[in-house]
């Protein structure tokens, strides 16, 4: 079982050492520089061509600014991918735009999901995959209407779901989160149960700030691809 187990582990550490090592690029050609470096939305290229001159790797990932136009320019670039890694080329729109028309990659489906669990996880979610500026918004702005909700709801419903002692107010801290919510929840139901519940908000805080940019994108990329 331990062995098993420490097999799994290494399995685990050798798939994330390998993505973290892949690259996004972007393309723009309305607002990309070819001088930039390509690496974020911020800093796209200009023209498609600035890809050939790279050797792609395995997980590499090529973004093309929807609506662009290249005339007379071709994508050819080196380098190929894996069977677990492949070299992904996909487009990206505008945040609100796109949630609109539904958001179908990875890196907006996990950093929006992470904002289910508080408004803390979901900027560092979406930082740590790097997410456009307007998908880590929206992210942070469900968190909050999940915490306004939340605190308001729980008070009303306290009495009937049980949330009078110090195990069900740890319950209630580990499934519901985040801190700053539990914390009121349970001083407008009873003060002395703000300890437990915060105890175990704090963790679910902190296990999903681990979790979501690992765990969740990496299932959420393999169920979207």
């Amino acid at each position: 079982m331990k062995r098993s187990s420490l097999f799994t582990i290494i399995i685990g550490l050798l798939f994330l050492s390998t993505y973290s090592f892949a690259s996004d690029y972007y393309i723009d050609s309305v607002l990309g520089v070819d001088s930039n470096n390509g690496a974020s939305i911020s800093t796209p290229w200009k023209n498609s061509s600035k890809i050939n001159g790279l050797r792609l790797a395995a997980g590499d990932r090529l973004y093309l600014k929807s609506g662009s136009v290249w005339n007379g320019q071709q994508l050819k670039f080196a380098g190929s991918g894996a069977a677990a890694f492949p070299i992904i080329i996909n487009q990206y729109v505008g945040g609100f735009i796109g949630f609109a028309m539904g958001y179908t990659d990875s890196v907006s489906f996990s950093t929006i999901g992470a904002g289910t669990c508080t408004f803390i996880v979901s900027p560092i979610t979406g930082s740590a995959l790097g997410a456009f500026s307007d998908i880590i918004a929206i992210s942070i702005a469900i968190g909050v209407i999940k915490t306004i909700a939340v605190t308001i709801g729980t008070p009303i419903i306290a009495k009937r779901i049980g949330l009078d002692n110090p195990r069900t107010a740890m319950v209630h801290g580990g499934i519901m989160g985040p801190t700053s919510g539990v914390a009121t929840v349970l001083a407008a139901t009873d003060e002395k149960l703000v300890p437990f519940g915060a105890l175990t908000a704090t963790f679910y805080t902190g296990l999903r700030c681990l979790l979501c940019p690992s765990l969740l994108f990496f299932i959420t990329k393999f169920i979207l691809t």
